[in-house]
C-alpha cells in the first residue's frame, strides 16, 4: 500500500488495521489494533507519510512484541541507531 498527501492519520491507521488483519491471526490482531490506535496517536500525518505502510507496520509489530513480553514490575529499554 502506498501513502498519498491526502491521507489523514485515520486513513493511515485504517490501512494499517487492514494489514494487521491480513497478516496476524484474530485473537492477537484485535489486541494489536487496540495498541495501534494509541501508538500512532501523537504523530502528525505528515510525519507518518514519510514512511511506507510496511515500515509503519514493521515498527508497530516490533514494539508490540517488545512490550507484550514484559513481566509485571519489569522495566524494559531498547535503544538502537537506524543509521
Amino acid at each position: 500500500m502506498t501513502l498519498s498527501l491526502e491521507d489523514s492519520r485515520e486513513d493511515l491507521i485504517a490501512k494499517l488495521s487492514i494489514l494487521i488483519t491480513q497478516k496476524i491471526a484474530a485473537p492477537e490482531s484485535a489486541l494489536i489494533k487496540e495498541f495501534l490506535a494509541q501508538y500512532y496517536l501523537g504523530i502528525s500525518p505528515y510525519d507518518l507519510r514519510e514512511k511506507s505502510i510496511d515500515e509503519l507496520y514493521g515498527a508497530l509489530i516490533s514494539q508490540w512484541h517488545f512490550i507484550y513480553q514484559r513481566k509485571p514490575g519489569e522495566s524494559k529499554v531498547r535503544v538502537y541507531n537506524p543509521m
